[in-house]
């Protein structure tokens, strides 16, 4: 199974981005652990985490104009439901990705995503869970050029 098959409205990224990305060198800015007593006990803990996602593009390439432009700035909303086996650590000031690895079973009727965040500063983690969705894009501005 393709991991953008399994996260609801992975298409909306895939589109802004060209592909479902590895997050690396993103930052997590924020995370939301969530007990909704209403919901199905399955389906009780929740986890949002909001990634501050930043792309650039090469300018000048092999002249003395070279630099950097940024061509993407916004920050991206993931929601995991179903959230267990959940181990996270060092969440700081600075939490840059190294990558953000989903893999998913799919074995008999029960589908379970495996997630681990590697850490290239900061926070670190693993937890499964039963589903993921985008439940937002937010473009930020992009910075101005000096």
């Amino acid at each position: 199974m393709k991991i953008t098959e399994f996260i609801d409205g992975s298409e909306k990224l895939v589109s802004e981005l060209g592909e479902w990305p590895s997050f690396h060198d993103d930052e997590v800015v924020a995370v939301l652990l969530d007990r909704e007593a209403g919901l199905d006990p399955e389906e009780k803990a929740s986890m949002r985490l909001s990634i501050h996602v930043r792309r650039h593009e090469q300018i000048g390439i092999g002249t003395s104009q070279y630099h950097l432009s940024m061509n993407k700035n916004m920050l991206v909303h993931l929601v995991f439901l179903g959230v267990h086996d959940l181990a996270i650590s060092n969440f700081g000031v600075q939490n840059v990705i190294s990558s953000l690895e989903i893999s998913v079973d799919a074995s008999g009727n029960m589908r379970v995503a495996s997630v681990s965040i590697e850490s290239s500063w900061g926070m670190e983690g693993t937890f499964k869970c039963k589903s993921i969705w985008v439940e937002a894009i937010e473009m930020l501005p992009l910075a101005e050029a000096p």
